[in-house]
């Protein structure tokens, strides 16, 4: 319910299963409401079969607070927060993997073999790349229905924050 002059500043946090920080980023919110990816730093990577924890926040004022207090994320934060795990994949989904010839077809891949998160993270790129695209935006309907997420299908994708 924020409008994005009320956000000054956000912070993803990606958490080992000891809830230790493998990733901390602030950013501001600049390009709007919509979905934004998040890469981790060069040099990280995720350990296969360990689950992290991680959490989206936004630290927002209402309108027509001073924003000085909260530059300084001394407001509380409204967030979401998730779980990922990184999964080694089997010689036969190596051979899959290595047989799609074109970036549709490794979407599709992680579809079919729930790696959601670099579906949607491919797919995204497609309808980036190809905003046009019917084929393209019907895959994102679907792909986020198959997750829960179909009220976000008509979201911007605003691209990367950190």
């Amino acid at each position: 319910p924020y409008q994005a002059s009320n956000i000054p500043t956000g912070e993803f946090v990606l958490q080992d299963e000891a809830h230790n920080d493998v990733y901390r980023t602030n950013f501001s919110v600049e390009k709007g409401e919509g979905i934004v990816s998040i890469s981790l730093g060069s040099g990280k990577t995720l350990e296969t079969n360990k689950i992290y924890q991680w959490y989206f926040k936004l630290y927002c004022h209402a309108s027509g607070d001073a924003l000085g207090a909260y530059r300084d994320k001394s407001s509380v934060p409204i967030y979401v927060r998730g779980w990922v795990k990184r999964v080694a994949l089997q010689p036969l989904q190596k051979k899959q993997l290595s047989a799609a010839t074109s970036p549709h077809e490794l979407v599709a891949f992680y579809a079919q073999n729930g790696i959601w998160y670099s579906a949607l993270t491919e797919l995204a790129k497609l309808r980036q790349e190809n905003p046009g695209n019917r084929i393209f935006a019907r895959d994102w309907l679907q792909l986020l229905r198959d997750i829960g997420l179909q009220e976000l299908s008509n979201m911007p994708i605003v691209g990367n924050i950190n």
